[in-house]
């Protein structure tokens, strides 16, 4: 049997003290406008939503996130200003990553029993920022990514923990999911679950 070899990026301590407290921030600000998952655009399977958690998308609570949130800027710059996809093995990652001309970014939360299955996304690269607003308190909330595309059946499975303040990059067709997460119901609705940025980037044809 042949092993698909799976493309990633990881960086640890990926913002600065400094663009980490503008992101932590902004994200107490936001918390309580959190919604609903199955609102957030979620991957589906023969009709069920495969999304269980909090989230809303920058773009929709801004009118101009550019211009209003300091995470969208910070994390744009980060990836996009400093080429950080060229750093993909193979190089083909790489390079179609160059074409990026669109990105959207979600801001999720997980509590206990959350967890979105296995699914993939229609970007070209997705990349996964975790951090940490308050002491956590919860276990559990992997991110695993398999080495199968789409609706291809997995042989092998990368796990990948929410560390703080860790970016973790992929080509979106890659089947991932995260797993469960396990809290206490006293840590409920106070921001010590599992927070995530998805920042999804593609290519659109009008140019």
């Amino acid at each position: 049997m042949i092993m698909k070899e799976v493309p990633f990026l990881v960086k640890e301590n990926f913002l600065t003290e400094e663009e980490f407290s503008l992101v932590v921030k902004e994200t107490e600000h936001l918390f309580p406008y959190l919604k609903d998952g199955r609102t957030t655009s979620p991957a589906t399977r023969d009709g069920n939503i495969l999304k269980h958690n909090k989230g809303l998308f920058y773009y929709d609570h801004y009118e101009n996130p550019r211009v209003s949130s300091p995470t969208v800027n910070i994390l744009t710059k980060k990836i996009f200003d400093d080429d950080l996809y060229r750093e993909f093995e193979p190089k083909v990652i790489g390079d179609m990553a160059a074409g990026i001309n669109w990105t959207g970014m979600l801001l999720s939360y997980y509590e206990n029993g959350d967890s979105y299955k296995p699914h993939w996304d229609s970007s070209v690269v997705t990349a996964l920022y975790y951090f940490d607003i308050k002491p956590r308190k919860f276990m559990g909330g992997e991110f695993c990514l398999y080495d199968s595309v789409r609706r291809e059946t997995p042989n092998r499975m990368l796990p990948f923990q929410p560390v703080n303040n860790r970016l973790v990059a992929f080509p979106g067709s890659y089947m991932h999911e995260v797993k469960p997460v396990v809290m206490s119901e006293r840590w409920m609705g106070k921001g010590h679950g599992r927070f995530c940025i998805s920042i999804f980037c593609g290519h659109n044809s009008e140019r």
